[in-house]
């Protein structure tokens, strides 16, 4: 106890610090929202100032989310058992380290769960703060049970967006073969990456904290 710290005074303490800790995801989705990936998007937006940044912050967090839809709904339709495999396929050959996570677990589950995580991120993807109480209790999980760290979440996303890449790749750049083309498939590949950072980094963050708590248990 502080000296001169009234009991009153740590109950209004504690209760700020948990107010602070759940306020964190919605500013950091603020955060990220407020970011574009792209070179070119960043210096457009430099030039911008005022209600002109704001309108142009929107109309590329739009399109994203447009182009997450477009695409998601794709991989739905005919892809979605194909592109879950292919997912853990690539993950297994270029990060071999991370395979005995997954000794105790069945493949087809955690692909299902995948499957499922994404399909509702999309769904909430216009007010993805409904998705954070969901990944916090994801990521708490996958810190104990699975002991899985920050930087496997870059792991995913990485995989992710490759496999996205791949499946899409084909079909853009066979059917048109323009540079339109090319640059819808990069935009695609930016749109995932922003989404799957901002999951990562919510699933991450309540890890981190869970793992935290246990050690000054």
């Amino acid at each position: 106890r502080r000296k001169g710290q009234r009991p009153i005074d740590r109950v209004h303490t504690k209760r700020e610090e948990r107010q602070r800790q759940q306020q964190a995801p919605n500013q950091r989705i603020e955060l990220i929202i407020m970011v574009a990936a792209s070179l070119e998007q960043q210096q457009e937006l430099q030039q911008k100032s005022g209600d002109e940044l704001k309108m142009a912050i929107a109309d590329v967090t739009a399109r994203r989310k447009d182009l997450i839809r477009q695409t998601w709904s794709q991989i739905e339709c005919t892809k979605s058992s194909r592109f879950v495999t292919a997912f853990y396929e690539r993950l297994f050959a270029k990060y071999p380290q991370v395979t005995p996570m997954f000794d105790k677990i069945s493949l087809q589950s955690q692909s299902k769960k995948l499957y499922e995580v994404v399909c509702v991120a999309v769904r909430c993807m216009d007010d993805l703060t409904e998705l954070i109480p969901v990944l916090q209790d994801l990521g708490r999980r996958h810190a104990v049970a699975y002991q899985v760290q920050r930087q496997h979440y870059a792991v995913v996303t990485e995989i992710f967006v490759e496999t996205l890449y791949e499946f899409f790749k084909t079909s853009c750049l066979d059917e048109q073969r323009s540079p339109a083309a090319s640059v819808l498939l990069l935009d695609v590949t930016d749109a995932w990456s922003w989404v799957l950072t901002l999951i990562g980094d919510i699933m991450a963050d309540a890890g981190d904290q869970a793992m935290q708590n246990r050690a000054t248990m």
